[in-house]
């Protein structure tokens, strides 16, 4: 089970759509997982038998970090490059 402040209760399972749908079990709960789950069902609190004393504040805290990455537009500029380098001319059927 690993070091997680967090504990579902026992044989139970939740299946968690924000991660690529995986069911977390105890088996492979960690703390990311466990707050994942609650930011996307928080009405499945009920099914953990042990939760940190600053639950709440970790729900918050990660909620901040989510919209950071940016990094996506700087990937979109190099494929928008790729087709401006092929040549037009080289289609000779085209040009009747």
């Amino acid at each position: 089970m690993g070091s997680t402040k967090f504990e579902l209760k026992a044989g139970f399972t939740i299946r968690c759509h924000t991660q690529g749908g995986v069911d977390v079990t105890n088996e492979n709960l960690t703390d990311e997982l466990a707050l994942a789950v609650l930011r996307e069902k928080p009405f499945q609190r009920k099914n953990f038998t042990k939760l940190p004393e600053n639950i709440d504040e970790l729900l918050k805290q990660t909620e901040v970090k989510e919209p950071a990455s940016k990094k996506v537009p700087e990937e979109k500029q190099d494929a928008s490059e790729k087709p401006e380098s092929k040549d037009k001319t080289e289609k000779p059927g085209k040009n009747k």
